[in-house]
This record gives structure tokens, sequence and C-alpha cells, in this order.
């Protein structure tokens, strides 16, 4: 059998690598309703922060507040005015997303496919105007953050000084100190989240706009992961230039390796390996899959199959009832695996594997190899060993 081993100069290149390749969005639905429970939280967190300011300009008519800002060191004596520039902006802009997000899951409701597509483009142009009005919240966290003082330790000798001037003040002291690093850590947190939601969402519609085999922007070497029931067998000695016999397709690939650039599909896919083992192995039964079926309401009459009367006859048939349960659950992400054997056959070769001899790899790759290709339906590479620089072991 001839192997890929990794040449020196290969394994040189190979190295400090950082991956570039940006994952689109795996589930449109639930990403948007975490987002919009990440937004809510932080809009609870900006009417606390509202109220908390509040009380603190009410001692001494705020003068007091305005004062112990000058003396810890703060640029302006309204520096406060910065942060509820920064809290009432962002709660408008908190507002006007949930109108969006709420809109798009409306429409994912739908079972017209074109039309979800369609209302996604104009949706990202709302987001990408969600992001421009932003711009100007980004500027209300600049001025915030430079207004504060870069010397903490003098925040907290002030308020010493403070309370040693006068005891009554301690109460107001604390409670600023609290709201001065609550504030800038609820700005820093506002600031990235927005960032990262707007890179998603474009990253999302870069991948809904490529073509068929058109490759996601990247670098010339990435950093790429690859599910197996062959850990020790590849590292060992590299991936096989031509599939062995005994080797279990389980992907599709006709052509290459099957490697993703999202390491959590990876752990999927090795999870469902552990469990297909185990069932084939017998230390698991079917009746364990039953009872994930029922534990999230799925009817195993929808898998053409009667519970817990009648066993399955074969091995086959077990297989056939697990895929069953990953097609209809909501908490597991399906693999969508494609045999290329009889389902019998592949959990007899299932039944001499080990739990242990599954795991992710993670493969420094070439993918500007001629030879490297781009699925964008299974949002995976396919590679020839060559293209396949460096292996380890990621779980």
């Amino acid at each position: 059998m001839e192997y890929n081993y990794f040449s020196k100069t290969d394994l040189l290149a190979s190295l400090n690598i950082v991956a570039r390749v940006d994952n689109p969005i795996r589930n449109l639905d639930l990403f948007l309703k975490n987002r919009q429970k990440e937004y809510k939280n932080y809009a609870k967190q900006a009417k606390d922060l509202q109220s908390r300011i509040n009380k603190l300009k009410s001692y001494e008519d705020g003068d007091l507040l305005e004062y112990f800002l000058m003396d810890c060191g703060f640029d302006s004596k309204y520096s406060s005015d910065s942060w509820d520039n920064v809290l009432e902006r962002f709660l408008k802009y908190q507002d006007d997303l949930n109108i969006d997000i709420r809109n798009l899951l409306d429409v994912l409701k739908k079972d017209d496919r074109y039309y979800i597509q369609v209302f996604w483009k104009y949706l990202v142009t709302f987001l990408e105007e969600n992001y421009s009005n932003s711009e100007r919240l980004f500027e209300q966290i600049d001025v915030l953050l430079e207004e504060l003082p870069k010397d903490k330790n003098r925040i907290k000798e002030t308020a010493k000084d403070y309370i040693e001037s006068d005891p009554d003040t301690k109460p107001f002291c604390d409670k600023s100190i609290k709201v001065i690093f609550d504030i800038k850590e609820f700005s820093e947190a506002i600031k990235k989240s927005i960032i990262n939601l707007k890179k998603k969402i474009m990253t999302h519609s870069k991948y809904i706009k490529l073509e068929r085999e058109e490759k996601p922007e990247s670098e010339d070497i990435e950093e790429l992961y690859h599910a197996t029931m062959y850990t020790k067998e590849i590292l060992k000695k590299g991936f096989s230039k031509v599939k062995p016999k005994t080797a279990l397709g389980v992907g599709g690939a006709t052509e290459g390796i099957s490697l993703s650039s999202d390491k959590k599909i990876c752990f999927d896919i090795a999870r469902c390996f552990k469990e297909l083992i185990m069932l084939a192995r017998g230390e698991i039964s079917y009746l364990d899959v039953i009872d994930w079926m029922k534990r999230e309401n799925i009817d195993p009459k929808k898998c053409n199959y009667s519970g817990r009367e009648s066993e399955p006859e074969t091995l086959g048939d077990v297989y056939r009832l697990y895929r069953c349960y990953i097609g209809l659950s909501k908490i597991r992400t399906d693999p969508v695996f494609w045999l290329m054997i009889d389902d019998n056959k592949f959990m007899l070769e299932m039944a001499k594997r080990k739990v242990s001899d599954v795991g992710v790899l993670k493969c420094k790759v070439n993918v500007e190899h001629p030879d490297v290709k781009y699925v964008k339906g299974e949002m995976e590479y396919r590679v020839p060993p060559e293209a396949i620089l460096n292996v380890k072991l990621l779980r």
C-alpha cells in the first residue's frame, strides 16, 4: 500500500499556519434565536446600568459624581454623559436588530426555499444598514474608553481618599467604582459582539453566493479537520493514496479525502461513529436509541419501526433506526452518511472497530493544490493525500 509520508520540507511549510476559512452559519434558525437571546441580555444589562448611573447622579444633584470622575483622572467631568450616549444608542440598535431577526425567523417558517433565499438577501442589506448605524455607537464607545483613566489604581485610591475625608461617601464610592468597570466591560463586549455578528452574516452571504465548486477565501495552507475510525493507521502511516479495500466510506466522496474547516461537524461525525460501533458490538442496544427518540418525543413508527414489541432482525435494521433518529432529532447534528456498502455489511465491519479507534484529525492542507475541490452542499473539501502536509490527533 502506498502512503503519503510527510517530508521535512512539507512539515516546515505547514508550521505556524493560522487558518482563515470562515465557516457559514450551520443552523440559521438557531443562530438567529441565540442572537436574540444574547442581545436581549445585553439590553437588560444596559437598562440596569442606566438605572445605577441615574442613582449616582442623584448624589448632590450630580456634582459629587462629576468631581469624583475628575479626581479619578477622567478627561471630562461630563464623562457620565458618554455612558448615557453609549447605552441609549445601543438600546436603539438592539431594538432595530431584534425587528430584523424576528422578520427573518418568520420567513424561515415558510416552505418556499426560493422565497427564503430572496428574503435572506433583503435581510442582509437590512443588517448591513444596522451595522452602519452601529458605527456611531462605536464612536461613542471609543470616546468612553478614551476617557477612562489609564491608571486603574488611581480610581481606587481616589475612592479611598473620599472615604477617609467623609465616611458617608463610602456607598457612593463603592457603587461608582463598580459602575466604572461594568460600563467598560459592557462597552467592549457589545462592540466585539456586533463586529462578530456582521462578520458571520457576511461570511454566510458569501457562502450563499459561491458557485458550485468555488472555494471559500483562504490562505494557501489551511487547517482542516477529518473524522475517522482509523486514527492509529493514519497517524502511523499517513493517508493512503489508494483507498484500502477494508476501509468504510461514509461521506459519499468518490475522489479525495473529505475534510472540513468546521471541527464541530467532525466531532459530531466522530460521535456518530462511536455510537454506531457500540451498537454494532452490542455495547448499547437498539432500546437505547428508542429511549433517545422518546426523550425528544419522536415516534419510532416514523422510522417504520413498531417499537419495543419487535426486535430488529439485523444490524442493518439497527443502523436504519439510528439513522432515522439522527435525521429527526432536534438536538443532534445529522452528518448525512452515504454508505458505499450494504447497511448490514457496514455494521458488521463496524463491529470490528473499537471506540478508541475513532478520532478527529487536524490536518495542514495545501488547498491550492490543483486537485483539491470544495463541495458547497456538504461544506467540505475533497483533498488528495499528497495535499495533506501534516496530521495531528485533535481527540
